[in-house]
């Protein structure tokens, strides 16, 4: 295996180390050094909050924490905690692109899991994204949360601002707060959590793409969208 550079990934205790890129000898090469792909056969402040964050129309098939048409030829599964910095950084220079090339083209479905090892406020914003989903407005949750991330354990995603940013984003507060406390809510949490660790995802975030008929593959990181955009081409091939 050969090892390179890239963005950082955020770990829970014990984890391996944060910059992990690895490729294996049959990778098909196209990346130059920045992005490496591990294929692998399949077996996640005190005060309000600071304004609206940033703006997503997201103008393709959206449902729950997926979007894009179920039956295109690349899904991209995105493993990711609210409280990860290099989650945010993805969130915003690789995965926004992403849905504006890819997603609303019809070539790539992206499907957001929770993947909260960074302590109890990242379950707890996992949760609330979970819900907000629910009412169909995972996206701008999604986006509001990133943009009020300030730090690990904070207190930034306490529970008054959990709901206060529901609020913004014109959710039934009374349906959230119900949600909050189902079993379904957890259930969801715990489901992302083992079908991340049956990819071997250790840290966050971490990509796994899913080709219609190919191998799953996986990238780890903040890995900027030029160095995965050219790989992403290759892996739809004639769907483009």
């Amino acid at each position: 295996m050969a090892q390179g550079k890239g963005k950082g990934a955020g770990r829970g205790p014990g984890g391996n180390p944060s910059l992990r890129w690895l490729t294996l000898a049959v990778a098909l090469g196209v990346l130059a050094a920045g992005l490496a792909i591990s294929l692998s056969q399949r077996g996640t402040a005190p005060g309000p909050a600071q304004g609206a964050g940033p703006s997503r129309t997201i103008n393709a098939e959206v449902e729950g924490t997926a979007a894009g048409p179920a039956d295109a030829p690349l899904t991209i599964e995105v493993y990711s905690d609210f409280q990860c910095i290099h989650c945010k950084t993805a969130a915003e220079r690789t995965l926004g692109p992403i849905i504006k090339d890819y997603v609303e083209t019809g070539k790539v479905r992206v499907v957001y899991r929770f993947f909260p090892i960074l302590g109890s406020e990242s379950r707890e914003a996992a949760a609330a994204a979970f819900c907000a989903a629910e009412q169909n407005q995972f996206w701008p949750y999604h986006d509001l949360l990133f943009a009020n991330q300030k730090g690990v354990q904070s207190g930034a995603f306490r529970r008054e601002n959990l709901k206060r940013m529901a609020e913004q984003v014109g959710l039934d507060v009374g349906a959230w707060e119900t949600c909050l406390g189902q079993p379904k809510t957890q259930e969801r949490i715990e489901a992302d959590l083992a079908s991340g660790r049956s990819y071997g995802v250790e840290g966050t975030p971490t990509f796994i793409l899913l080709p219609r008929d190919g191998v799953p593959q996986k990238a780890v990181g903040a890995v900027p969208y030029s160095e995965l955009k050219p790989y992403l081409d290759q892996l739809l091939g004639g769907s483009q």
